[in-house]
């Protein structure tokens, strides 16, 4: 029985020395407790410190504007459509494209839409668009306003 005990007392005296060492980082753990955790994160390239001292900015309608200048880096022309195709596009726009903005522009006989939104949505939107109105194509607004 005494044999037993020396046996028990040894390898919990063992198990707690053991349980040091691994939490100390003797057992090959990274330096930076925070490696893993950093190693995790998705777009950790995007992260920026907004405020470090600073008070938080007041949001206006100023700042609103500069986001949706950020936002609308995709401009498209979308020109040459009857009244009817310019509906159904703006209906497009408003049912699965909300983060588009159409302006409708009175450009000589026929209707033309001015269209911004996110440039990663632009592709998708001409897709949709390329579907639902197969004759229309699309110029980019920059090249439109140089002439």
């Amino acid at each position: 029985m005494m044999a037993s005990m020396r046996l028990a007392v040894f390898l919990l005296v063992l198990a707690n020395l053991l349980f040091l060492v691994w939490t100390r980082g003797y057992l090959g753990a990274p330096a930076n407790p925070d490696a893993r955790r950093i190693e995790q994160q998705l777009l950790a390239d995007q992260i920026t410190v907004v405020a470090r001292g600073d008070p938080p900015r007041a949001t206006s309608r100023d700042g609103d504007k500069a986001l949706d200048k950020k936002a609308a880096a995709s401009c498209q022309l979308w020109s040459d459509l009857t009244s009817a195709e310019a509906d159904q596009l703006e209906r497009l726009l408003t049912d699965q494209f909300a983060t588009f903005k159409a302006t409708r522009l009175a450009e000589a006989e026929f209707p033309a839409l001015e269209v911004h939104g996110p440039e990663a949505q632009a592709d998708a939107l001409q897709k949709a668009i390329a579907a639902l109105l197969p004759k229309a194509t699309a110029t980019d607004c920059k090249r439109r306003s140089a002439p």
